[in-house]
């Protein structure tokens, strides 16, 4: 029986590494109408987006390429944590601009940390699927606001 208990949670572990992997590569192509449109924007204000812009894909990345089977469900819980930090401070930064990207992003993460939560209290097939999915859409939003940022960086 104890086996049974581990090849379950192995199997689904391995289910939301196969998820964050390649689940998790799609891009958009959707452009921000909320771009700015201000001229006078200084280059360093841009300079300091496209900053807080990469140290964000860093940890987006760092999250597609979590391995909870050789890190632990912990390795999750410390991505969100960057990437929540790094949000913080491109939103500072952005001062309004990107506001609904930087909304789902939000939101995108705050699922996650609830779905991550649940799979800590309570590995399953189940919790883990959905954590799986919640990093999957936490993913999709960063992609968003990078998508939208990047062409003015």
């Amino acid at each position: 029986m104890r086996w049974s208990a581990f090849g379950t949670r192995l199997a689904a572990a391995c289910a939301v590494t196969a998820v964050l992997v390649t689940g998790c590569s799609t891009t958009s192509s959707s452009s921000s109408p909320s771009a700015s449109t201000n001229t006078s924007t200084s280059t360093s204000s841009n300079s300091t987006l496209c900053t807080d812009l990469d140290n964000l894909k860093a940890s987006i990345q760092g999250l597609k390429d979590v391995s909870i089977t050789t890190n632990g469900l912990s390795a999750i819980s410390d991505q969100i944590t960057k990437i929540k930090q790094q949000l913080q401070t491109f939103q500072n930064d952005a001062k309004g601009q990107y506001a609904g990207e930087v909304t789902n992003l939000m939101n995108a993460l705050n699922g996650l940390s609830s779905s991550f939560d649940a799979a800590k209290a309570s590995p399953s097939l189940s919790t883990l699927a959905t954590l799986a999915s919640s990093a999957k859409t936490a993913i999709t939003a960063g992609q968003q606001l990078i998508n939208a940022v990047s062409s003015t960086c």
